[in-house]
């Protein structure tokens, strides 16, 4: 948990993600509207499925945080192949993947104590 009014830590970071991708929306989705919209969806997700696994308990938490972790990925994926299109700028894509990579190894951890 971090201060934030019991918002999690992970939450946190998503969230900052999610709000620097909304900051380049405009740009990518003027290059790409497909990818754009894909982008969204995947970044809904993942912020909705955090929230909805804090009140699910053990199996339906995991599948919350399976969830997430899905559409983490995605979003790196989405965000590589942005890049490697030059839809958006290096130095953004690289700065939200590192938050997204720290979101993913702090969901795979709250998938442990989630147990089988």
């Amino acid at each position: 948990m971090s201060g934030n009014d019991g918002v999690l830590d992970v939450e946190v970071v998503a969230e900052r993600a999610v709000a620097r991708l909304g900051e380049n929306a405009e740009r990518l989705r003027t290059r790409s509207r497909w990818l754009a919209d894909q982008i969204e969806r995947a970044a809904g997700s993942l912020l909705l499925n955090l929230g909805e696994q804090r009140h699910n308990t053990r199996g339906n938490r995991r599948l919350r945080l399976e969830t997430a972790a899905g559409s983490a990925s995605e979003l790196r994926r989405a965000l590589r192949f942005a890049r490697l299109y030059r839809h958006l700028d290096d130095a953004v894509c690289e700065e939200i993947d590192r938050d997204l990579d720290r979101v993913l190894a702090m969901i795979w951890r709250m998938r442990q104590r989630c147990g089988t």
